[in-house]
């Protein structure tokens, strides 16, 4: 979006962009980041979401690293992939907890609930077909991709 990449860097523990060919990198966010994994661009609305299997929370800042909020943080163990459908106003993630799971909310992390539960081992590599309004996701544990 706007010509950037955007991802979480855990060795240095921040979320940084750059130029699609490499240069003008820039650390957005750096302060209450533990392990930064999983990340997802809204291109609806510029913003910035991702996971934090350190902190246990799911956030969300401006594509400029401005406006942070702190969207879920109650019951997660272990969050790691996160997707986002804008068009629809949803997100999706990953739970690699001790009950492992997959769940959704708004975008605005209101209305969550657990769309999976059950068969999992440690979900993660998620996609979103928007058109076919299907997840996918792959198991690491299971090695299995559904």
């Amino acid at each position: 979006v706007e010509g950037y990449i955007y991802w979480t860097d855990d060795d240095v523990r921040a979320i940084r962009r750059a130029y699609l060919d490499g240069s003008g990198a820039q650390t957005l966010v750096t302060t209450e980041i533990n392990h930064p994994d999983g990340i997802a661009v809204d291109w609806v609305a510029r913003n910035l979401y991702w996971t934090d299997t350190g902190t246990d929370r799911i956030e969300v800042t401006r594509l400029n690293g401005t406006s942070r909020k702190i969207l879920v943080s109650e019951n997660l163990d272990e969050p790691r992939a996160i997707v986002l459908n804008p068009v629809m106003g949803y997100m999706y993630w990953t739970d690699w907890g001790e009950s492992p799971k997959i769940e959704c909310a708004y975008l605005d992390g209101s209305e969550r609930r657990v769309l999976v539960n059950t068969s999992l081992g440690w979900p993660n590599g998620l996609a979103l077909d928007i058109e076919k309004d299907k997840l996918y996701w792959g198991d690491a544990k299971t090695d299995k991709i559904e």
